[in-house]
């Protein structure tokens, strides 16, 4: 299968704060995400965080209140979002505590292209193919 990946690097000033955190809208091309990947460099030291939102809801972690954050580390999370449309936009939000340094998070979303996801295994393609058997039309 093949899955195409997406980078994306959000870099913090140093004293952004959590109630007026930097913002970084990103786009993402049709097809299914099925996995984000987040590398959290060395130094942080969990001083900085970062949130993944769809619109303004905190998609990545789950909970407003929750934030991402670490010291070397890489986390993963599986997905499976759908989109159907040219592209969809999500925000990449972060705040860094630190008095000295800015810190960034690389951000890897992998995506299946939408036609290349067997029908089998996607609700919306199932649904669309069924409409059109049953002569619904797309």
């Amino acid at each position: 299968m093949i899955i195409i990946l997406y980078v994306f690097k959000l870099t913090i000033p140093k004293q952004t704060s959590k109630e007026n955190p930097i913002r970084k809208d990103i786009e993402i091309p049709r097809g299914v995400i099925e996995k984000v990947i987040i590398t959290i460099p060395f130094g942080h030291m969990s001083v900085a965080g970062m949130q993944i939102r769809y619109g303004e809801v905190v998609v990545l972690p789950q909970g407003e209140e929750n934030w991402i954050y670490g010291n070397n580390e890489i986390i993963e999370d599986v997905w499976y979002w759908e989109i159907e449309k040219d592209k969809e936009k999500f925000t990449l939000v972060g705040y860094n505590d630190s008095k000295h340094f800015e810190h960034s998070f690389i951000v890897r979303f992998l995506v299946v292209p939408l036609q290349l996801v067997p029908p089998e295994i996607m609700p919306l393609k199932i649904e669309k193919e069924i409409k059109r058997l049953m002569g619904e039309g797309e």
